[in-house]
């Protein structure tokens, strides 16, 4: 069968068509098969079935739309009209570091004073503690990881973080701005 996509709800996700003898058939974006976009206008062939609601459109094609129907991120390809939400956002995490610590010289007298005093009264040989050579120290501090997410209608949610993807996240958000509005 034929029709025209009349109305079309993109936070919902479904919308009306309207076939040739003016009856209107609800559907649903897991319906359409071809098209990353479904906007009102929009030419279709599309198969009817009987659900609880009444007569409904299904296995719809949309004609002239000649728009990718998937994107990529990394590893995994997403069909553009299976995306419900997406944006960008941050998690507090850690990251490792090293920090040099430095001795004063009055810290190294001290320090060797201390140890010789134990040496001497042969009660503690442990001088071998009292390094006081500069050396690095593995320390943490918390810091932003922003990431990129993404919810299909199916309740699939994905979170690609910066500092785990191949990709640019801000340019994936703005192919996305783009392609979904």
């Amino acid at each position: 069968m034929k029709g025209i996509v009349q109305k079309y709800n993109t936070d919902k996700g479904y919308g009306f068509i309207r076939m040739d003898n003016g009856t209107n058939l609800f559907f649903h974006i897991t319906d359409v098969t071809n098209a990353a976009f479904v906007s009102p206008g929009d030419a279709v062939e599309f198969d009817t079935e009987m659900r609880s609601k009444g007569l409904a459109a299904k296995n719809i094609v949309l004609h002239g739309n000649n728009r990718p129907a998937f994107i990529s991120f990394g590893d995994i390809n997403l069909k553009i009209s299976n995306i419900k939400d997406y944006g960008l956002g941050h998690d507090i995490g850690e990251e490792e570091y090293e920090e040099d610590v430095h001795f004063t010289a009055g810290e190294k007298v001290i320090s060797g004073l201390f140890g010789i005093g134990l040496l001497a009264g042969g009660s503690f040989d442990g001088f071998s503690l009292l390094d006081t050579s500069d050396r690095k120290v593995k320390q943490k501090r918390p810091v932003k990881i922003k990431y990129l997410y993404v919810t299909t209608f199916q309740n699939d949610n994905y979170r690609f973080y910066k500092r785990d993807v191949s990709f640019d996240i801000n340019q994936k958000y703005q192919e996305l701005c783009d392609r979904l509005t």
